[in-house]
């Protein structure tokens, strides 16, 4: 279930660098 989370986090990670 963890590894979801950690999928999540780091498309959130890559979509701020896009952002900034």
């Amino acid at each position: 279930m963890f590894k979801y989370l950690v999928v999540v986090l780091a498309l959130i990670a890559v979509a701020a660098a896009q952002v900034y």
